[in-house]
């Protein structure tokens, strides 16, 4: 079952992944604008001039090659896996956290792993991806623990297998794929701590749309079983007040 799935909600509000949405096209974007049809993939003048290479960043100081190297890709197979995880684990996320931090989380896994990948990868070699955005992305999402739910475990596990399985091929960056996935687990737990995980929201409910509609009287209501943190909510909230995750028309 698709991670984007989504009942149709008669509140447009709703809908919390643009942000996901508008990094994919931007890599598209880019990747269609530096692909190179003659060579089925992307034009080297487009590696040698955006690409990390750290002998260009330490030596010639051109340490803007940390931020474009994360828009460009190899090749089709590579912007596909990609964009893949992206959309898979980003728009999980995206419904969890808010959208300033879920551009840090990104931005920020992709230029921590390539300060990783400057540190510890060879000198001479070139650099280019979205992996360590997208290990980030990955590691914020498990650990904020919406990556998962029954239906979709089975596909989780298969790509986070396989994702991990190519970070140890030959010619894959996996040092900036680790320091993504660092620096993603350490800001979501940052995030949560700063009171923005399940067990504050429980015990100081945030008053939105739906808890300013719903009175807190002694009145028999209906109740229901939030699908994701599985607390009892009113029958006819738009978002559960324990999580904050907008619901499924009911």
């Amino acid at each position: 079952m698709s991670f984007i799935t989504r009942q149709p909600s008669p509140a447009p509000d709703r809908v919390r992944y643009q942000l996901t949405l508008v990094f994919v096209l931007i890599n598209v974007v880019v990747f269609i604008f530096t692909f190179s049809v003659a060579e089925y993939r992307i034009s080297y003048n487009w590696v040698a001039l955006l690409a990390q290479n750290n002998t260009d960043v330490l030596i010639n100081g051109e340490w803007w090659r940390l931020f474009t190297a994360m828009w460009l890709h190899f090749d089709l197979l590579h912007i596909g896996s990609n964009m893949l995880g992206l959309l898979m684990f980003g728009v999980s996320l995206e419904t969890f956290v808010r959208r300033w931090q879920y551009i840090i989380i990104y931005f920020a896994a992709g230029l921590v792993g390539n300060l990783g990948s400057l540190v510890f990868s060879d000198a001479s070699s070139y650099s280019l991806g979205a992996s360590g955005c997208i290990f980030g992305i990955l590691a914020s999402a498990i650990i904020g623990r919406r990556a998962f739910n029954q239906q979709n475990l089975f596909m989780a596990v298969i790509f986070i297998a396989a994702y991990i399985g190519s970070s140890a091929g030959p010619g894959v960056d996996s040092w900036a794929h680790v320091f993504g996935a660092l620096a993603g687990a350490v800001l979501i737990l940052v995030f949560t701590r700063r009171n923005l995980g399940t067990v504050y929201r429980k015990k100081n409910p945030t008053p939105d749309r739906a808890s300013r509609n719903f009175s807190y009287s002694q009145e028999s209501i209906s109740l229901a079983i939030c699908p994701y943190c599985r607390s009892s909510i009113p029958i006819d909230a738009l978002n559960c007040p324990s999580c904050n995750r907008p619901l499924p028309s009911l």
